[in-house]
């Protein structure tokens, strides 16, 4: 099986797959990502296919690893500076060489969560974390207009 996007030496999924851009590759929506690997392993039990439900399901795991390693910025985070994860509980986008914020915190956490699925209870199962990220009525704003807006749609 090809790993298009996957990389197998830093366990996540990159989002323009294994291709170089001038600041090395970058990964912004983690759910996607855990996703698509959810839903790769949903096929094969539909198919009955066992390497497909193993391949899908060990990449989603890891998926979701690395999102609450490399992401999810919760209290005692170590990995990057106390400076940064004091004002940051999420990460909006990690280059191969750097971390990147390009929105509203409140925003960022949402592109982190969506689509909702089953999975998204694995992905978001520290809730020490989920509460230090939904404390602030902005992200309560955010997600209504964000359930209003599909509403309106259908």
């Amino acid at each position: 099986m090809r790993l298009r996007c996957f990389d197998l030496y830093k366990l996540h999924s990159w989002a323009g797959g294994l291709t170089e851009f001038a600041d090395g590759r970058n990964q912004e929506s983690t759910s996607e990502a855990v996703n698509a690997y959810y839903s790769a392993a949903l096929m094969g039990l539909a198919y009955g296919d066992t390497q497909l439900i193993a391949t899908g399901s060990t990449l989603a795991a890891l998926e979701i690893h690395s999102a609450q390693m490399l992401w999810h910025l919760g209290e005692g985070h170590k990995l990057y500076e106390e400076d940064y994860t004091k004002e940051n509980k999420v990460v909006s986008v990690v280059w191969a060489n750097e971390i990147v914020d390009y929105s509203v915190e409140r925003v960022q956490a949402c592109i982190h969560v969506l689509p909702l699925s089953p999975i998204t209870e694995a992905l978001l199962s520290e809730v020490g974390y989920v509460k230090e990220v939904v404390v602030n009525p902005m992200t309560h704003i955010l997600i209504f207009n964000y359930l209003l807006w599909i509403f309106l749609l259908f």
